[in-house]
């Protein structure tokens, strides 16, 4: 089971999942993915794909553009769902484009055999895998209780509140959504406008801090995951 959980604001957008979903770079260790570019990036939630994310892969290029992106998305998985009778496979594409942030939120449709396709701009929560409403409620909520005296939002703190709710809640019940229910560890990426010389994801060292759960991952010492509105 997979939870994906997206917030986007001005300058570019932030995720959490709670297994290793967002695609791993090519011909790399590390399971982050930045599709080959260092502003956008791609998580999987549902059946997982490895002959579409690897068709994806081979067709993305740095100067791509998210428009481009989401339709080479959607041919690239596209063939195998409909191969596979696939029902249950989501895509988020998130970051930043021309500094500002976006989320797409690819939902397929196996009765049409297509993707719905929704856009989301600053301000916005987005929900993927189990409970998507409730967790929205949730994350909403939580959202608030993560700001700082300095009026900032830490959205690794965030993160680490609502997936430990929903790991809880789907503990609990856990006979009926299946024999997977969401756990730890989790996974953070951000995608941002900054100042090139402070800040190149795509050069990412990972760093663990003390101050978060030891079963966050990928916690990396030039993601600053605080952010002002």
């Amino acid at each position: 089971m997979t939870a994906l959980i997206g917030y986007c604001f001005d300058g570019g957008a932030f995720l959490v999942a709670d297994t290793t979903r967002i695609v791993n770079h090519p011909n790399t260790s590390n399971y982050w993915a930045h599709v080959q570019t260092d502003k956008i990036g791609l998580a999987t939630c549902g059946t997982p794909i490895d002959e579409a994310r690897l068709a994806l892969h081979s067709q993305i290029r740095s100067t791509d553009g998210v428009q481009k992106i989401v339709n080479t998305a959607i041919n690239s998985y596209r063939p195998f769902l409909l191969k596979n009778n696939i029902a249950d496979t989501n895509l988020l594409i998130f970051g930043h484009e021309k500094g500002t942030g976006f989320i797409s939120h690819l939902d397929w449709n196996s009765v049409s055999s297509n993707f719905n396709i929704f856009n989301y701009s600053s301000g916005s929560i987005v929900a993927d895998g189990i409970l998507p409403s409730d967790t929205i409620k949730s994350a909403d909520s939580l959202l608030k209780k993560s700001k700082t005296l300095a009026g900032g939002y830490q959205l690794d703190f965030w993160a680490q509140s609502i997936m430990n709710t929903l790991v809880n809640h789907t503990a609990s019940r856990s006979n009926s959504f299946g024999v997977n229910p969401i756990g730890f560890p989790i996974d953070l990426m951000i995608f941002r406008e900054i100042d090139k010389k402070n800040y190149q994801s795509y050069k990412r060292i990972p760093v663990p801090n003390p101050n978060l759960s030891t079963m966050i991952q990928s916690k990396v010492s030039k993601d600053i995951f605080t952010i002002y509105m």
